[in-house]
């Protein structure tokens, strides 16, 4: 409060001795609220907050991969506490409206993220930008505070659209040509009888969330979307949105546990991606399996710790879940 003559410490219940503090940023409306980030491998400290100056500290790491975290950065003039975090296997947003931490790095490869940085706040041209460790410069869209929770879509749509929602998206969109249509949400995406993809059309649904980056590489041009159609089934692609599918933990260390219903006998396939859409795992290799629940196990110690893709066809039916793998 003087210049730097004097110096203050505000350090309180930290767990200095966890790990060492990568960053910190402070909000331009209230100084009194600041937001520190921790490296290490200790689970339960990865961010930390202060709404009066530091006088406590509250632990909101809850959610978050166990990995080193880099860098945090406040949105400028945020009516809500937006507030991104950088980290060893990509970017988090959270705020006070949502119900914890928000994955958001779709389309980023899996690299170390050292800093985080918000460009023209407040304007049309806000945009969120990335450093990482030998992947150069990416930026993206901020994260959009008006999206809704689930969408449900009927009727023809044609022409390059984007749909998102923070949980659940269900539709029986008629695809028109020229279409090039995406689906974004977090939870389960249901594509019911009556969607349809003609030939030549494009469609594409991914389990990252509500305007999750496009990100551009500020050094190549554009990285393309990850891009989970079915392989088998390009023209429409059905959904296991029904049948109870459930990774567990996830996060996971070594094993991941991942369950689903089957409302009669059908022939299961089970694959695991990585974020770069190369198949990892063949868990279930086309295999009757009967009505019921049934487990797999992903035995994933001989893998890095980073996102990964559990795809299940089950009939004419596909789901994609989002796992990640702690180091």
């Amino acid at each position: 409060t003087n210049g730097g003559t004097s110096w203050t410490t505000i350090t309180g219940t930290l767990p200095v001795g966890s790990g060492q503090i990568t960053y910190l940023d402070i909000s331009d409306t209230d100084p009194n609220k600041v937001w520190v980030t921790f490296s290490g491998y200790s689970a339960a400290n990865k961010v930390f907050q202060t709404v009066n100056g530091g006088t406590s500290w509250t632990n909101i790491s809850a959610g978050l991969p166990n990995v080193p975290t880099n860098c945090v950065v406040y949105e400028p003039g945020s009516s809500v506490d937006a507030i991104y975090i950088g980290n060893d296997i990509g970017v988090y947003y959270r705020d006070n409206t949502t119900s914890g931490w928000v994955n958001f790095d779709m389309g980023l490869p899996n690299v170390v993220i050292l800093e985080l940085e918000v460009f023209a706040p407040g304007t049309a041209g806000a945009r969120l930008r990335a450093a990482s460790y030998g992947r150069g410069l990416w930026e993206s869209d901020l994260y959009g505070e008006d999206c809704q929770a689930d969408l449900i879509l009927s009727g023809n749509v044609t022409g390059t659209q984007d749909f998102e929602a923070t949980n659940t998206i269900t539709s029986t969109h008629n695809l028109v040509l020229p279409a090039n249509i995406t689906y974004s949400a977090v939870t389960r995406i249901t594509l019911n009888p009556g969607f349809n993809v003609p030939l030549g059309a494009v469609f594409s649904a991914v389990m990252n969330g509500c305007s999750s980056p496009k990100m551009a590489d500020a050094t190549s041009g554009t990285y393309e979307w990850i891009d989970l159609r079915a392989e088998e089934d390009p023209l429409g692609i059905g959904s296991l949105g029904d049948f109870a599918v459930t990774t567990f933990p996830n996060p996971f260390q070594g094993l991941a546990h991942i369950a689903y219903n089957l409302p009669s006998e059908m022939n299961v396939r089970v694959e695991v991606y990585d974020a770069s859409l190369k198949r990892v795992a063949i868990l279930v290799n086309g295999m009757p399996q009967g009505k019921g629940t049934h487990t797999v196990d992903f035995q994933a110690d001989n893998l890095a710790g980073a996102v990964y893709f559990v795809k299940i066809t089950a009939g004419d039916r596909q789901s994609v879940h989002k796992i990640i793998k702690n180091p």
